[in-house]
């Protein structure tokens, strides 16, 4: 079975005011316990099942942050476990204060080939607001650092709707980080998550974030910016510029096998999804027992067949191919979609080309509508 690894690392140097992900403060006693059971998580995955690793992913929490000796196990680990590909595509996820010349240079020797650099934005002030652990500054730098070390794969993130963002304060940000010629750049709206300080203090009056219309703008603004640049958007939230697609995040999206390890992780084998407890503790509990967290509803074919359908839309190059998912579910599409596709053709939400439905460039900003109609209906 052929598939990627992602590794989550929970440890994070502070807590940004939107992140609903779960993470803890590094201290030795826990990193020690973290990658004691990551080598058991690891162990017991490999005799239940088997799979040929084509990509590894570090992220988290801030995998920057780990110990090089704790890295370079982990690396070291999943190369014998999981018999990771030569030509693995292996990504590690940093914050600009977290690159120094010393941890780049430890990354490329255990052959991390890609970096994803969390920027979010060009403003300081905004920095701020999101509790961030850098400024600008050293997101230049961080980009510098890596090149100067031999990096070339080199994606960053950024984020818009942000509390107060015009969109000429975004359209600065693209202007700034646009000169540093990176190969790969990922946009994400700002998601206000419940239970966030940052979601409790939009509540409050305390910010005003952009109306929804003002954050499409944006999207659409930046889909033209990076298009004339020579950035393909082969996925709704993502631009490469050619050879440069997210070989890990595609696998995703293709709804292909992959497995995770550490707490929070998420992994989908052989039509079935599960992830691991939320917390570090009740995570090593838990090692070896996959089935407490297992998403029954994975397992039905009608869900299947709508993630598949969703996220093949998600990839606006490739589309929802007939043949394809003819091939893989052994019904032909009309059979279980047609009258809704249809519809959604005749809205002008969708576009048929020949074997295959793509989303419509009006409907890229709010795919979310279309992927709904996909959905089975409650019992």
């Amino acid at each position: 079975m052929i598939g990627g690894i992602y590794i989550h690392v929970p440890f994070c140097r502070s807590k940004c005011t939107y992140c609903a992900f779960y993470s803890e403060v590094w201290d030795n006693q826990l990193g020690q316990m973290y990658l004691e059971h990551l080598r058991r998580e690891m162990a017991y995955a490999r005799t239940q099942y088997p799979l040929q690793a084509q990509s590894l992913y570090l992220g988290g929490g801030t995998p920057a942050l780990l110990p090089g000796e704790a890295l370079t196990e982990i690396v070291a680990h999943v190369r014998t476990t999981f018999n990771l590909a030569e030509d693995a595509e292996i990504t590690i996820e940093a914050n600009p204060d977290s690159v120094t010349v010393e941890r780049a240079k430890l990354w490329r020797s255990l052959g991390i080939n890609r970096v994803s650099i969390g920027v979010q934005t060009a403003d300081d002030e905004l920095l701020k607001v999101l509790n961030r652990p850098h400024n600008f500054a050293q997101a230049q730098e961080a980009v510098q650092v890596l090149k100067q070390v031999g990096f070339i794969n080199i994606s960053i993130d950024l984020m818009c709707g942000l509390p107060g963002q015009t969109l000429i304060d975004w359209q600065t940000t693209l202007d700034q980080v646009s000169t540093w010629e990176t190969q790969h750049i990922s946009i994400y709206p700002l998601q206000l998550e419940e239970g966030t300080p940052l979601a409790e203090r939009v509540e409050q009056g305390i910010y005003q974030v952009p109306s929804d219309d003002e954050t499409v703008a944006m999207l659409d603004y930046v889909a033209h910016y990076l298009a004339d640049l020579g950035y393909q958007r082969y996925e709704i939230a993502n631009y490469a510029r050619e050879g440069y697609v997210g070989r890990h995040n595609l696998n995703y999206w293709h709804l292909g096998q992959y497995l995770g390890f550490g707490p929070a992780a998420a992994s989908y084998y052989e039509q079935t999804r599960w992830t691991n407890a939320s917390d570090l503790k009740q995570w090593a509990l838990e090692v070896g027992y996959p089935s407490v967290h297992i998403d029954e509803d994975s397992q039905s074919p009608e869900v299947q067949m709508a993630e598949y359908a969703f996220l093949a839309l998600r990839l606006l190059q490739e589309g929802l191919s007939q043949k394809k998912f003819a091939a893989r579910f052994g019904c032909e599409l009309s059979a279980i979609y047609g009258a809704v596709l249809q519809e959604l053709v005749d809205y002008g939400w969708l576009v048929q080309k020949n074997d295959h439905y793509y989303l419509a460039d009006q409907m890229i900003s709010y795919a979310n509508e279309v992927f709904l109609r996909l959905l089975p209906a409650d019992d």
